[in-house]
């Protein structure tokens, strides 16, 4: 596919002129009921499917039991999954209403799924980048090649650099933190690096001491950090307590971390009020996005539990049609809510 820059390939938000514009023209759509809402990205959760000598189909979501986790991975065994001509359809109707992309989160680790190499052939042959998340455990060198050869942008999931603690958060598996930093070895040999190679770190009490070094490690390696506040969408109390920081916290962390790269790398880096995530605008994606997760569900962000119609039910031209769906008008009256804030 020839040199492949970031001029060719999106970033996963990299237009914030462009995010407002959508998230505008949505809620006048949603408000109206006029014209048809467009989008920068769509979100498709995959499901790992192993199918048994009887025909019967099994699913194992993730080789990581992250505690915490929004996807409750380290919880529930999801054996919801989509078929192919499901996503087919999801990446059909994305084309059609101006995505740029399709961002693979996951169900759980996205590579486990045999359906991702179809996916991300199909998108690309539609002329969308995917946004690829992953633990980074599954990317030996051939992958690495594979991904930087197509239109894909890769976000690595790393807590800290601390192996023994990022063992620990990933649910005490021994030797994890080695091969997630296999993976990201083999994808800066590859060739990524900002804007399409990201690191992926909730920031919380277990790990926002480790965030400082890092940042330092994705600047030195040209690749962006990208640090956002513990999703608690969907989850009880107790699944999260002792891992929520408060505004405070975050404004005394996002101070540090802007220190360090100014003073050490030459960057400048915003802080805007009650902000959630390290040097990112204030998130849009459930203005912006849609995501459909492994059972047909359809919500405006891959956070976000609250869904506003099924593809096993309703096409996705009906789901965003707010004359036909009196979910999601309500959906688009209502403020994000996918990391609750502590004073």
């Amino acid at each position: 596919m020839g040199n492949l820059n970031r001029f060719e390939i999106p970033q996963y938000t990299d237009n914030q002129g462009l995010l407002e514009k959508i998230a505008q023209h949505n809620q006048k759509v949603a408000k109206t009921g006029k014209e048809k809402m467009i989008f920068y990205s769509a979100f498709i959760d995959l499901n790992s499917v192993i199918e048994l000598p009887n025909k019967q189909k099994l699913c194992n979501s993730c080789n990581f039991r992250c505690p915490g986790c929004f996807k409750l991975t380290d919880e529930i065994e999801n054996t919801d999954y989509l078929e192919f001509s499901e996503i087919k359809k999801i990446i059909d109707f994305a084309k059609q209403r101006k995505c740029v992309s399709i961002t693979i989160a996951g169900a759980g680790e996205p590579l486990m799924d045999k359906a991702f190499p179809k996916l991300l052939a199909y998108a690309n042959k539609k002329g969308l980048t995917v946004n690829l998340f992953t633990n980074g455990t599954l990317i030996d060198k051939k992958t690495a090649k594979k991904l930087f050869k197509s239109k894909t942008n890769v976000i690595v999931k790393r807590n800290t650099m601390n192996e023994t603690k990022q063992d620990y958060l990933v649910g005490n598996i021994k030797g994890a933190s080695k091969k997630i930093q296999e993976g990201i070895n083999n994808l800066l040999e590859a060739g990524f690096s900002t804007p399409r190679l990201v690191i992926d770190s909730y920031i919380s009490k277990q790990n926002k001491e480790d965030l400082a070094d890092l940042l330092r490690y994705c600047r030195k390696n040209k690749i962006t950090p990208y640090f956002e506040a513990f999703v608690t969408a969907g989850q009880e109390k107790t699944r999260y307590k002792n891992k929520v920081l408060s505004q405070k916290e975050f404004n005394t962390l996002f101070k540090e971390l802007r220190k360090i790269d100014a003073e050490e790398f030459q960057i400048k880096t915003k802080i805007e009020k009650n902000q959630r995530a390290y040097g990112q605008h204030p998130c849009t994606k459930n203005q912006t996005m849609f995501s459909v997760r492994t059972n047909g569900s359809v919500t405006l962000c891959v956070s976000n539990p609250d869904t506003i119609g099924n593809i096993r039910e309703q096409t996705l031209q009906d789901i965003f049609n707010p004359n036909k769906n009196n979910k999601l008008k309500k959906a688009y009256s209502v403020a994000c809510k996918c990391s609750m804030k502590i004073t």
